[in-house]
This record gives structure tokens, C-alpha cells and sequence, in this order.
């Protein structure tokens, strides 16, 4: 049987530490108290013979040195057992959830002043596995209720060695190991030598619609957001991203705050193939967007492109074919004049003057990169992305490494500099300066950074990343301040306990404020902007679309939603509902509401005269005939997204709803089983012939 023992104790941080007597205590949570009383069982003594509240036992030497913080035992609870693997579990949480039960204790002194909870767990699986832990304690509270109580989503820190079963049976002596990290963790916030910004990630709270104008919660921008690529101009910034097979693509946004973003023109709308990599810079008076195209119909052959406009606002000019391979350009400017692209593999060639050819066919090497351990699990080496700014008198070189997904710890950010474009370059002390070292963090992945700046001088890296469990949303953008050495070097602000870098979830302190918040997406859907909020797949056809009074008209194509050309846009989100009120115009028009990776891989559901349609991997699957006395040509459906499971909802008069029988896992559906690097955008489709019209348009974030 797998045992699991921990032992928590609440630190406060703004209030200090000073101690408090058992008796001004006050009583521990109620939540605690009915969770565990309403799922408790008496705890075999002999199973557990180290952890009983008995004199020289665990609990007492903690309280022995730290005898200002009370603790209090609860009776044992029982939470799902779901899988042997421990630390394998797809999805958010940790180890919590893999055992059958647990020992738990909690602190009861003052708990609203407490920033952090500090827990030592034990894994009982052949080997037993012994961490020391440092969790958010807004979150920890939050979540004690049945049989929640111990399931945590976020794991800040983990510190200590594995121990065998031996060293385990040793309680003074491991107790005391602890406690030697303990105290040195509390001397560290005592002297203030945690970062504030670090102090911070300690109240961790969901993510919340609430405008708060000192702080961000990461992603900056959710959902399929990859490969972003940053520029400032004075007090504005204009970013764009990798827009693969969608229509309009690469997207430019604009933010003044690095936090709140919005799409003002695009930059494509001619389809090439899938468009990867971006670079946006301006150069004299002229903005410049290089790109990579895995060119269409040609399995798989490259070939890179520019466009050009006289403001990020466009028009943005027809795509020029540099007719050069390589994946990855970025656009910079050495010393003595010369424009060059840089491409992955560390490679680079001249540009002309205009920067709209190459010069000469063969790429010069200058570059190897850095060489991570090689026990780290990547993907493989795949110096790719690179990013050059000068700084001062050095430039610096960002490149993305170990692979973009795959396995959670794959990706990461790596820098170099040089005084020179021709090197040498010397790589940095603190590589990687972004990475994901744990499976169980929030975000992984991490990688394809850029360097980013403040008007006062404050450093930032702009980067994508996975999120635990919702690989489907593809690659989100977030936002991690770096801190400048006195040497000159760029290191992670948020670390761990080691320097390392680490999870960035919870409240970051805004680079810029006040922020200025702009038009939420669910505000912006219902206007139907194409090359805004809403993209084609493959094909760019506004001549397809019209739209009277916040009504959308979408004229049919091909002979099912995959061929059909949908309109999607990025919900950015774990769970949301779409519901729309559908008029088809043609007796062999089919309309409805899709979730779509590509042509082949999506699921959706729709209406036609005949029956209410439903659609899963690319074919038509159990549809259910119109019942007797509706109007077959009208109809409101609703989809929901529930962190994954699709549920579908259908009514005849937009009051009473039906629930559909059906109902679907879409977690699958990401990159790492279906390749093309894309994610499951929701959308519209009307396919057949004729035309459809979608009323009521509604798009609602869940919980």
C-alpha cells in the first residue's frame, strides 16, 4: 500500500514571525473541519509509528525548534487513486492526487498573514521519495474541502534529495535536515533576500477578470499565441506570432503596458503554406516582418518571406520570396551597416540594402550554441529562434533549444553575447534563463524568448509556453522580468530557492503603470472582425462573409465543416461555451459550431433540413432527426468546453434546452499526437450549398 505523509507549516512574510502562544490561536479553518470530519477513518498506528504526536516524534522536533507555530493534526482523508504513477499524471496536479490516503496536518496561527505554506511529503512506492515543499498558501486554503483537501495545482518549490527506505526510518536525523533548510529559508526572508517580485508569486490566486493596474497573471496572451516576436517604439509595443494555416496571418498587436494587447492590422492574406517563426523590426523608416513558410503542396520544402508596411497599422505590403531555406529569420544590423538574417543552427547570410534578397546562396556558420547536460529530457538539441539586439556594447544572441514540445522540460531560452556579430560569443553563466525543470509546473516548454525593454529600463523576456494539461490551446505568449547583472549578464528574476528559473504563475508585479486595459475578447467577437479576433483555415475569402446588425451571413463551401473554410477565432481559455442562434437559407445548407485542429481532426456540432448534425475526427457521427412541428430551418445550438469534455446543447425556441447524448474528449488533439504545431480553435462553419445566418452570437468563459 503507498503511504503519504505530510507535515505543513504556515510562514508569515508581511506580518513576520513572531511567535504566538497556543491559547491566542485562533481556530483552524471551518472548511478543514467539515472537510475532514465528513470523510475520516481512525489512522492504524502501526502503519504510521514516526508521525504519532508523541514526544521526540516528527511533528515534536519541528515544533521543539519553531515553537511559535502551532500545529494541528486532523484525522486521516481519503482522496482517488487514479494511477500508479506518481509523477506522471496528465493533467495539473501533482502527486495529490495518487494516493489513498494521508496524514494531514495544518497550521492554525494566524493563517491570513501567512504567504506560504512549508510541507514535507513522503512517497511510499518501493523506493520512498522524500521532498521538502514550498506551495502558495492563498491556494492551499482555498482547496480544503472534500476531497480536494490536499489536491494542489501548483508545486512553487521543491527542495532536498531522494532518500531510501532506510535513511527514512531515521526520523531525528531527517527531521533535523529539514530543519536546517527551514532555517535558512526564513533567514533568507528575514534578511530579504528573496526577491519582492518572488515574495509575491506567493499569493496565488485563479486568474481573475478584475482589472488590477500594479500586477499580471501570466499568459499575457492565452491560447495559440507561438513564437512571438517584440518591438518598442518609444512608449508603444507591436508583437506578432506564427500564424501556421490561418488566414489573415501574422496578426500585429499593440500594447503601451507589455500586459494588455490588442490586434490593429495583419500582415498576411495570401495563403503560402504554414507560417512559422516570425521577426518584426523596424529599419530606418520602414517596418519589416520576416518569416519562415513550410511551403504548400511541396511536402515540406522551406523557403522564407518578407513583407513591409510604413506603420504597424498597414496596409502591409504582398509577401517577397527570398527564395532561401533555413527556418527562423531574424533581421539584424551589424556595426559597420551590413543587414543580415540569422537562422536557426546558428547560421546567418547578408541582406541587400533594401533587405528584400540574399546575398550569395550559402549560409555562414557562426554560432554552436550551449551544451545543457546530457541527462536532460529533450527533444534533441535544436538550436532554433534566435533573437539578436544590441545592448550597449554587446549583443545579444537568444536562441530557443531542446526541442519545442515534446516532453514538458524540452524547451528553453539560452543567451550569448559578443561585441562583434562575428563573435566570439560567450555564453551566459545563467543559461538557461528561461526552462521548464518539473513536469509538475504550470508551464511547460518554455521557450523561443525575446528580450524586451521598458522606457525606464527594466528588462523583460517575451516567450511561449504549454500549459499543464491544455497542450490543445497550443503555444500561449507570456511575459518574465530578468534582472541585469553588474557584469552585464541577463538572469531570471523568478527562481527557485536555487536561482534556477521557475514556474511563473500567480501575480507579477506590471512593468508599466498604471496598465490600461483594453476591449475584452468577449466584447470584440460579436463585431466578426476578420484578421482581428476571426481567421480563416487555408484560405483568406471575406467575400464569403456579411455582416447587418450584429448578424453574421456566411455563404456555403465544400461538403463538410473540414472542407469547409470555418471561421474560427482563439478562445485562449480551459473551459467556454459558445452558443448561437442559426437561419439556414438553403434546403442543402449545413451550419454550425466546430472545435478544429485541421481539416481532419475537429468536432463540432450543426443542423440541416433533415436531422441535427453531429461531427467527430472529420466524419458525420449519430445525427438525430428534427422532431415533428419545429421549423427544420432554425435553430440555436450551444457547444461547451469543460476543461477538455465537449457536451453539445440544442433548442427550437431559444428558452428550452435539450442535451445531446454525445459527449467527447478533445485532449488529445495538440501537436505532439497530430503534428502541424496548431491547436483546437472553436469557430463557425456553413458548408453544403446556400448560406447560413448566425444570430446571438455567445461566447462565455467557465469557471
Amino acid at each position: 500500500m503507498k503511504k503519504f505523509y505530510i507535515l505543513s507549516l504556515i510562514f508569515g512574510v508581511s506580518a513576520g514571525l513572531s511567535a504566538q502562544t497556543v491559547t491566542d490561536a485562533p481556530v483552524a479553518n471551518d472548511a478543514v473541519t467539515s472537510a475532514t470530519e465528513t470523510t475520516t477513518t481512525p489512522a492504524p498506528s502501526d502503519e504510521v509509528p514516526w508521525i504519532e504526536d508523541e514526544p521526540g516524534s516528527f511533528p515534536e522536533i519541528f515544533l521543539d525548534r519553531y515553537d511559535g507555530f502551532l500545529l494541528q493534526k486532523k484525522n486521516r482523508v481519503y482522496v482517488p487513486h487514479d494511477s500508479k504513477h506518481d509523477y506522471e499524471r496528465a493533467g495539473q496536479n501533482y502527486v495529490y492526487r495518487k494516493v489513498k490516503e494521508s496524514d494531514f496536518w495544518v497550521m492554525v496561527n494566524r493563517p491570513e498573514q501567512a504567504h506560504f505554506v512549508i510541507r514535507f511529503i513522503t512517497v511510499t512506492e518501493g523506493r520512498d521519495q522524500s521532498a521538502l515543499l514550498i506551495e502558495p498558501v492563498d491556494y492551499y486554503l482555498s482547496h480544503l474541502d472534500g476531497e480536494n483537501l490536499i489536491d494542489l495545482n501548483t508545486t512553487v518549490y521543491q527542495l532536498g534529495k531522494q532518500f531510501t527506505n532506510e535513511t527514512i526510518s531515521k526520523n531525528e536525523k531527517l527531521a533535523r535536515e529539514w530543519c536546517k533548510k527551514l532555517d535558512a529559508t526564513i533567514q533568507s526572508i528575514k534578511d530579504d533576500k528573496i526577491n519582492e517580485n518572488l515574495k509575491a508569486r506567493f499569493t496565488i490566486k485563479a486568474k481573475s477578470t478584475e482589472f488590477d493596474d500594479q500586477c499580471y497573471i501570466n499568459p499575457i496572451l492565452g491560447g495559440d499565441y507561438p513564437d512571438p516576436t517584440i518591438l518598442r517604439e518609444g512608449n508603444h509595443y507591436y508583437m506578432t506570432h506564427s500564424s501556421f494555416d490561418y488566414l489573415p496571418g501574422l496578426v500585429i498587436w499593440h500594447s503601451t503596458d507589455l500586459v494588455h494587447w490588442e490586434p490593429i492590422s495583419f500582415g498576411l492574406k495570401t495563403y503560402l503554406g504554414s507560417v512559422w517563426a516570425p521577426d518584426i523590426s523596424k529599419y530606418k523608416d520602414k517596418y519589416y516582418i520576416y518569416f519562415t513558410v513550410s511551403l504548400a503542396n511541396t511536402n515540406g520544402i522551406k523557403s522564407n518571406f518578407v513583407v513591409t508596411a510604413d506603420t504597424p497599422y498597414g496596409p502591409w505590403s504582398d509577401p517577397i520570396d527570398l527564395k532561401t531555406p533555413d527556418i527562423d529569420p531574424c533581421h539584424v544590423v551589424g556595426d559597420d551597416g551590413q543587414r543580415w538574417l540569422v537562422f536557426s543552427d546558428g547560421k546567418r547570410i547578408r541582406l541587400t540594402d533594401d533587405g528584400f534578397a540574399v546575398i550569395g546562396e550559402q549560409k555562414e556558420k557562426f554560432y554552436d550554441g550551449w551544451q545543457y547536460p546530457e541527462d536532460w529530457i529533450t527533444e534533441g538539441f535544436a538550436l532554433e529562434g534566435p533573437k539578436i539586439r544590441r545592448i550597449g556594447e554587446y549583443y545579444y544572441y537568444l536562441n530557443a533549444e531542446g526541442g519545442t514540445a515534446g516532453p514538458p522540460t524540452a524547451h528553453m531560452v539560452v543567451m550569448a553575447r559578443s561585441k562583434s556579430l562575428d563573435g566570439p560569443w560567450e555564453n551566459s553563466p545563467y543559461n538557461p534563463i528561461i526552462h521548464t525543470y518539473r513536469n509538475s509546473d504550470h508551464w511547460w516548454n518554455k521557450g523561443h524568448g525575446s528580450l524586451i525593454d521598458t522606457p525606464d529600463g527594466r528588462w523583460y523576456c517575451v516567450y511561449h509556453a504549454y500549459e499543464n494539461g491544455y497542450t490543445n490551446l497550443g503555444r500561449q505568449t507570456l511575459l518574465e522580468p530578468l534582472e541585469m547583472t553588474a557584469d552585464g549578464w541577463f538572469k531570471p528574476v523568478i527562481t527557485d530557492l536555487e536561482g534556477k528559473s521557475s514556474d511563473p504563475v500567480g501575480k507579477i508585479e506590471a512593468p508599466i503603470r498604471p496598465m490600461t486595459p483594453v476591449s475584452t475578447k468577449e466584447q470584440q467577437l460579436t463585431q466578426f472582425r476578420i484578421g482581428r479576433e476571426w481567421r480563416f483555415y487555408k484560405d483568406y475569402e471575406p467575400e464569403r462573409v456579411s455582416i447587418s446588425n450584429g448578424a453574421l451571413t456566411l455563404k456555403a463551401k465544400g461538403d463538410m465543416p473540414g472542407s469547409s473554410t470555418p471561421m474560427l477565432f482563439v478562445a485562449g481559455t480551459q473551459a467556454y461555451e459558445i452558443e448561437c442562434e442559426i437561419q439556414l437559407h438553403d434546403q442543402e445548407a449545413a451550419a454550425g459550431i466546430v472545435l478544429y485542429y485541421d481539416s481532419i481532426f475537429y468536432m463540432g456540432t450543426g443542423t440541416a433540413v433533415k436531422k441535427r448534425l453531429r461531427y467527430r475526427k472529420g466524419i458525420e457521427k449519430g445525427g438525430k432527426p428534427h422532431p415533428e412541428g419545429v421549423d427544420r430551418t432554425h435553430i440555436w445550438l450551444r457547444l461547451r468546453n469543460d476543461h477538455n469534455i465537449i457536451t453539445g446543447e440544442y433548442s427550437y425556441d431559444g428558452v428550452t434546452w435539450n442535451r445531446e447524448t454525445w459527449a467527447m474528449d478533445i485532449a488529445g488533439y495538440n501537436h505532439n499526437t497530430l503534428y502541424q504545431f496548431q491547436s483546437v480553435l472553436p469557430g463557425l462553419f456553413c458548408c453544403g450549398k446556400g448560406s447560413a445566418t448566425f444570430r446571438n452570437f455567445k461566447y462565455t468563459i467557465l469557471p
